[in-house]
């Protein structure tokens, strides 16, 4: 777990070259980076070393046949530090939100055990594609629980005036930072039905909840009003590859095992610096039993 203490995070953001201040917690950062890429670059050697395979065996394996090795270890470090935390912290809120709505499970497993009979496994993405509603739960979790929720910035090109809702304005002096936060877009009662509540149909083309939806927007997508990963040319470029992950884990667990949060679980919201979490979550996991035909 990446936890960033709010001093840092003003440091970072608003004085030029703060990372590189001899001050002894970044001394300890900087230490901890290093060591974490000797490890990396260790492990890149001996894949480098070790004879070649047709077959990539893992995303390593992908990066280093079209990149040198110093990107390679670049993007191993991107990969680790902001696809670790954001990933499993959404596992976390998936799981615990899934073990109060028995129905959805059900549907879960109904939906694996259909790929699987057709494909034999989840190793191709022609069988992932087709987990269409454990896709709806994790975009529905992510609507209710953005773990990173201020990814659109923008800096004000002029001085300008911002209209309120009650019909008040705000002024804005050119150069002023924005942040938009997607948690209270996500959660507007304009655009979204309900929105209180964990409706996963709501992001499946043509249901009855989809439709709705649609309609308080006049029409529109929910691209622009459902923002988890960011949009347009600023879009995270790991997306796919999280929500693929994630779809697997979640599928295979939810079809293998019955997760139930404990009493210690505290699921409100609290910010590592880097991304939204649990402020506490602890689970009884047991193997799922089929009820008797």
């Amino acid at each position: 777990m990446v936890e960033v203490s709010p001093l840092t995070l003003v440091g970072i953001f608003t004085i030029p070259g703060f990372l590189s201040f001899p001050i002894p917690s970044l001394i300890k950062r900087r230490k901890a980076q290093a060591t974490l890429r000797k490890l990396l670059m260790q492990v890149i050697e001996d894949k480098l070393a070790a004879p070649v395979s047709e077959t990539p065996k893992d995303l390593l394996d992908v990066i280093l046949s079209h990149a040198t090795t110093q990107e390679a270890l670049s993007h191993t470090v991107t990969f680790m530090m902001a696809g670790h935390d954001t990933s499993s912290n959404t596992l976390g809120f998936i799981f615990c939100t899934l073990a109060s709505h028995p129905q959805v499970n059900a549907a879960i497993r109904e939906e694996y055990h259909k790929v699987i009979s057709k494909y034999g496994s989840l190793k191709s993405w022609e069988a992932v594609s087709e987990l269409k509603y454990t896709y709806a739960v994790i975009q529905e979790t992510l609507r209710l629980n953005p773990v990173v929720f201020s990814t659109i910035q923008r800096i004000s090109l002029e001085n300008d005036r911002i209209p309120m809702a009650d019909g008040s304005t705000v002024f804005l002096p050119k150069g002023t930072p924005i942040h938009t936060n997607m948690a209270a877009l996500q959660r507007n009662p304009k655009y979204w039905k309900d929105p209180e509540s964990f409706i996963p149909q709501r992001f499946i083309d043509g249901t009855p909840e989809w439709n709705a939806d649609l309609a308080l927007r006049s029409g529109k997508s929910h691209a622009f009003y459902y923002m988890p990963f960011s949009a347009g040319s600023k879009l995270c470029i790991g997306q796919r590859f999280a929500v693929t992950e994630m779809q697997v884990v979640v599928a295979t667990l939810v079809s293998k095992y019955e997760l139930t949060p404990t009493a210690k679980t505290d699921m409100r919201h609290c910010f590592s610096g880097l991304a939204v979490k649990p402020v506490l979550l602890e689970m009884k996991v047991r193997r799922h039993t089929a009820p008797c035909a």
